[in-house]
């Protein structure tokens, strides 16, 4: 990802220096036909139409990475946000069955009293002469007492079951929506993942387009070049018969860049001197980083500005990347 980061100045300084001068003596219109001229033109446009796509997926792909990295945050916060919910959850449903247990116990406790109390009632309404009545009716006493209290404590574990209950459906009312948060956050990740992918894929491809792209036309340039050569050999060849040839001035081409240091999406100016007058010139800007550093084409162009003086200014707006050279393409 260092590739994308605009957090660092772009460093350009003595690579602007790094150029391969003239490629043409003379106008292009007069060392090869029209038709070859517009062959080359239409494959540097489509170097130049690749090198525009492959920035666009590289942008892209930085948004990929930015979506997945806070994704990922996302659903560590989300996950880690259910350990107090979940534990909260669990201890009202442990205190929940706790009073569950307790409630049926005591209401286990209260119908067995009563059942001692029914009988302790039939015993005294079917007692006879014989029998001892008064500890009869103080059987029937003792019944009540005992019934009266397993009542008592059957209505408070009741109603602390009621509570418990209560509190447990909060508990884990709460910790459903936080699991569902939870469920959103990784869903999102995983969206994020396979889009961060097929951005990664993206630029793969859009790489091996620019890379297609420039073997074409460093194929059609290199052609062309051994076609001057050919021709250059034909007019030495037609030289007069004292030996001398044609006097002509030499020239020492040179560029140089406005500054040493430049921020993303800087205007740069490239200053030229030294070249034959009315001559192209093909300019290529390399970007390099530690992923590349022989460094990737991220823009080329035509110089048809050449003045009478051999002087040319061309100016262009950098994407950022660590370093620059720029380049005099053949």
């Amino acid at each position: 990802m260092n590739y994308f980061k605009r957090n660092f100045k772009s460093k350009i300084g003595v690579f602007f220096l790094i150029a391969t001068l003239i490629f043409w003596m003379l106008p292009s219109n007069l060392i090869f036909g029209e038709g070859e001229s517009s062959d080359i033109e239409l494959l540097q446009q489509a170097l130049v139409d690749a090198n525009a796509n492959l920035a666009e997926a590289q942008v892209a792909a930085e948004s990929a990475a930015l979506e997945l990295e806070a994704a990922q945050a996302a659903a560590i916060s989300a996950n880690t946000a259910l350990a107090a919910p979940k534990a909260l959850a669990d201890e009202a449903n442990a205190k929940l069955a706790e009073a569950k247990a307790t409630s049926d116990e005591a209401n286990k406790a209260l119908e067995d009293a009563e059942k001692d109390l029914a009988d302790a009632q039939e015993a005294l309404e079917n007692a006879g002469e014989e029998d001892d009545i008064a500890a009869l009716e103080q059987a029937v006493a003792d019944a009540q007492a005992v019934r009266d209290e397993a009542k008592t404590e059957a209505d408070k574990a009741d109603s602390k079951l009621v509570d418990a209950q209560a509190a447990a459906d909060v508990a884990n009312t709460a910790l459903a929506v936080t699991q569902a948060a939870a469920d959103e956050a990784n869903a999102a990740l995983e969206d994020a993942k396979a889009k961060d992918e097929q951005a990664k894929a993206a630029v793969s491809e859009a790489e091996q387009a620019v890379a297609d792209a420039q073997a074409a036309l460093d194929a059609a340039l290199a052609a062309l070049d051994d076609e001057e050569s050919g021709e250059e050999g034909e007019e030495g060849d037609g030289q007069s018969g004292d030996g001398n040839t044609n006097d002509e001035p030499e020239y020492t081409p040179s560029i140089s860049s406005d500054k040493e240091d430049y921020h993303p999406g800087e205007e740069v100016t490239i200053s030229g001197e030294g070249f034959v007058p009315g001559e192209d010139i093909q300019i290529i800007f390399y970007a390099i980083s530690a992923e590349n550093p022989d460094g990737v084409i991220e823009h080329t162009d035509i110089i048809d500005n050449v003045g009478e003086d051999g002087t040319f200014e061309y100016k262009y707006n950098i994407v950022g990347a660590e370093k620059y050279r720029v380049k005099q393409g053949q």
